[in-house]
């Protein structure tokens, strides 16, 4: 855990806390658990993002929209963990063009 991290946990131990507060401090523990991955999953993102670039190009619908979605999410991730709201914004709008691209392909298909 980094010292700010530790910091947050020693402040709200210290300190009584209502019920808002702990869920909060639930959530942000939650979400800063994967961030010692943080560039372990943008290297990953890379990658899917590369392999989605080859399908789109090959002309692979399903695959390029299955490598997308978790390109997307982990950007959602990465935009949470950093407080940046365009990157969050945008790819959760991605994700759920993705869904609906995937949904649709199968329920096209069937």
């Amino acid at each position: 855990m980094t010292g700010a991290e530790l910091a947050i946990i020693g402040e709200v131990s210290e300190r009584r806390v209502n019920g808002a507060d702990h869920l909060k401090v639930l959530k942000f523990m939650s979400l800063m658990m994967f961030a010692r991955y943080e560039q372990v999953l943008k290297w990953v993102a890379l990658a899917l993002g590369l392999a989605s670039t080859i399908s789109i190009v090959q002309g692979w619908q399903l695959a390029a929209m299955l490598l997308s979605l978790p390109f997307c999410l982990i950007w959602i991730y990465c935009g949470w963990l950093r407080t940046e709201p365009q990157l969050k914004y945008i790819n959760i709008m991605f994700a759920a063009l993705y869904v609906y691209g995937i949904g649709r392909y199968f329920i096209v298909s069937a």
